[in-house]
């Protein structure tokens, strides 16, 4: 998703919060001095428009929140002087320290978030050795006021609005006196939330399930560490400083900064670079360095270790890297000794040095990059060891590729530096600017798909998570049902409030199940506007990337699944065949098994066979369960008996509930709203068994085969 598009739907969140006195802000008065009236009042017009916001253009422009993201563009901009720019970063500077000194007073105790100390050590602590653990502890706090602030969004709607802008501006400013002073205190506070934006919107989503705005790419996200190393008047050794008295942030790459810039920067950049890389190799001790390692990025940390080793004598380097890789994970420390390999290949080292990590590569479990390294290395520096590397599952693959393509396959988690550093340096020259964003804002929101890069494709509409997440916060259930529904109406194509509200309670089924027939018409008619050429292959960006394209293919399949319960199987297949050849494997697994559904039940075997081509062991059950009852029609019953036992091993009480014999608890259904996955996969199987009771009841012998399947289930199943 557009990086500003994101922001300004934000930004729009922020001031219809402000209209319901769901949050305030400081109102930013000292800014108006710098502003451009007219320029502020054609934006505050544009977003008033292109949002539909109720608010009269002169709160709208008195808004805190409003002025904040204004400043925050100013400062990119060409129209202000250096000195007007210099104070605008002041004010917003001030007032973001007082938010991040308001989130540190309110911050809750560990006990707060965890069920007890134990939970609580073994999430945060299982990097460190005993004797580093209480300083590990005393960093703890800084990281979990991070998770605090961008868990509250009186906090995390100015780091998005203004942060990375102000901490950019911030790192080109500073200067030797001002960065050994009072700013560089400053910025040690500013930079973390701002540089850590896009790790902890992943890891919220994937691991605490919190939406939140996802603005900032890899890329921006770094935007203030990039002008902050590419800043002249700093030397290599107070940057370096500087990194590792942030490095204890678990949601920050330290690290992939400096190694890109020696990749794709100048020759001035990269001699910085190189030093920065090896103060920080220096300066860390073992168990922070190993932590930094351990949480950096694949492509970071092995950039690291090639650089380190392409800058030293390998022999110094040696004993204490074999420390440093014994905390990493076995994925990571198979890539981490290729991209060690790599260096050793690059340089001429003393064979007796090489010969030392050959005999360590020995010592380990054979994995793709210890046989790489070894048979790289084997061949350039002539050891007779190449045999012993082929014995590994991939080694006679290995073994059988040439000399240069195994220098390719040593450095490939790597070798995209250059072309990330580029990325960094073009997004950060190409940021809007303010009179860019007043003549497009409009166009931002029209419904439609965007190309993304090469053939992907992305919905236009960011989603407004912040405005659902208020409304969840409401404690009334009438409430929250009637401001979703009033959203659903409102943005009739930000399809994330329909979704939302078929999660709440069910209150007045048919007029959610109208607001989601509605909403879905919409959406495929925007689909069904996609022009495929024949010679190309034009797809939806993964729902994972994309959290607009997500509500987009939520919303189809929850369209989809009521079609199925309403029996309107043939509009079933009309959105499948629209949006089928759209979606990746993922995205597409429950519109395939709904699909296939509606085949079966309009007896259109003809088409069943070509489909089934897409479905493998990982699939939607509902799409095995097809595929059981066709192979039991035609006579395969082999086939059809091991997809039910495949079934049964996920869902081991689907043939009992199928038959009647078993029904769920009380305490099934109240342990499944806990997310308690024993509990939730006996529900699934009833939701399965229902689903399908009529289509195995009318086939002749089907109750009686079934009985025998679950024998055969229960011979070999310990836990049933």
């Amino acid at each position: 998703m557009d990086r500003e598009a994101v922001r300004l739907t934000l930004l729009a969140e922020a001031l219809e919060l402000s209209r319901k006195d769901r949050i305030e802000y400081y109102a930013f008065d000292e800014l108006d001095a710098f502003f451009d009236r007219k320029k502020a009042f054609e934006f505050a017009g544009a977003l008033k428009r292109g949002f539909l916001l109720d608010q009269p253009l002169e709160a709208i422009m008195e808004n805190g929140f409003f002025r904040g993201y204004f400043a925050g563009l100013m400062l990119s901009s060409d129209s202000l002087s250096y000195e007007k720019k210099e104070e605008m970063a002041r004010i917003l500077m001030e007032r973001f320290l007082v938010d991040l000194k308001k989130a540190d007073d309110v911050l809750p105790g560990m006990e707060e978030f965890f069920d007890s100390a134990k939970r609580f050590e073994k999430l945060f602590f299982p990097f460190y050795k005993d004797n580093y653990r209480e300083r590990a502890k005393m960093d703890f706090r800084d990281n979990l006021l991070m998770y605090w602030c961008f868990k509250n969004r009186e906090y995390y709607i100015p780091i998005i609005l203004w942060g990375n802008e102000l901490a950019s501006f911030l790192c080109e400013i500073a200067d030797k006196e001002k960065f050994e002073g009072e700013l560089g205190e400053k910025l040690r506070k500013i930079l973390p939330p701002t540089l850590a934006y896009y790790s902890i919107v992943k890891f919220a989503g994937y691991s605490v399930d919190i939406n939140l705005p996802r603005a900032e790419s890899i890329t921006s996200s770094l935007f203030p560490m990039l002008v902050l190393l590419g800043n002249e008047k700093l030397t290599s050794r107070q940057l370096s400083e500087f990194i590792m008295s942030i490095a204890h942030f678990t949601t920050i790459d330290v690290l992939l900064v400096p190694v890109a810039m020696v990749a794709g920067g100048s020759d001035e950049e990269r001699a910085k670079s190189i030093e920065i890389i090896n103060w920080i190799y220096t300066l860390m001790d073992d168990s922070m360095l190993g932590l930094v390692l351990s949480l950096s990025s694949g492509v970071a940390r092995n950039g690291f270790l090639y650089e380190l080793v392409m800058s030293n004598d390998f022999a110094n380097l040696f004993d204490r890297l074999k420390i440093l890789l014994e905390g990493l994970s076995k994925d990571n420390l198979s890539s981490a000794l290729a991209a060690i390999a790599s260096a050793l290949d690059e340089k001429e080292e003393p064979r007796d040095s090489v010969e030392k990590f050959i005999e360590y590569l020995m010592t380990l479990e054979l994995s793709s990059g210890v046989e790489v390294s070894g048979i790289l290395l084997s061949r350039k520096y002539g050891f007779e060891h190449e045999e012993f590397f082929k014995k590994g599952v991939n080694g006679n693959i290995y073994g059988g590729f040439d000399y240069s393509f195994l220098k390719k396959i040593a450095r490939h988690t790597f070798s995209f530096l250059d072309e990330l550093y580029e990325q960094m340096v073009l997004g950060y020259e190409n940021r809007y600017r303010p009179e860019y964003i007043i003549t497009n804002v409009e166009a931002m929101l029209v419904p439609s798909f965007l190309s993304c890069e090469d053939e992907e494709i992305e919905y236009s509409r960011a989603p407004m998570y912040t405005l659902i997440n208020s409304v969840m916060e409401l404690d009334d259930a009438d409430e929250v049902f009637n401001a979703i529904v009033a959203y659903c109406k409102k943005y009739p194509y930000n399809f994330e409030f329909v979704n939302a509200l078929m999660l709440v309670s069910a209150f007045e089924v048919d007029n959610v199940i109208k607001l989601l027939f509605d909403a879905a018409e919409r959406a495929h008619g925007i689909l069904s506007r996609i022009v495929v050429d024949k010679d190309e292959d034009i797809y939806l960006k993964g729902s994972e990337e994309s959290p607009s394209n997500k509500e987009f293919v939520n919303l189809i399949d929850n369209y989809v699944d009521q079609l199925v319960t309403k029996k309107d199987y043939r509009r079933v297949l009309k959105v499948a065949d629209t949006a089928l050849p759209l979606l990746n494997l993922e995205d597409s697994k429950s519109l395939l098994a709904n699909s296939l559904i509606a085949h079966w039940r309009l007896k259109d075997y003809k088409n069943l066979p070509e489909l089934f081509e897409e479905v493998d062991d990982e699939s939607d059950p509902k799409a095995l369960m097809v595929m059981a009852l066709m192979n039991y029609v035609n006579k395969e019953i082999d086939d059809a008996e091991r997809i039910i036992l495949n079934i049964l091993e996920r869902f081991p009480h689907f043939i009992q509930f199928l038959l009647r014999n078993e029904e769920p608890t009380n305490e099934d259904f109240d342990k499944e709203e806990e997310i308690d996955y024993k509990h939730q996969r006996k529900i699934d199987a009833l939701f399965l068994a229902e689903e399908f009771r009529e289509d195995w009841f009318k086939l002749k012998g089907a109750k009686e085969w079934l009985k025998k399947v679950q024998k055969v289930f229960d011979e070999v199943n310990t836990e049933w």
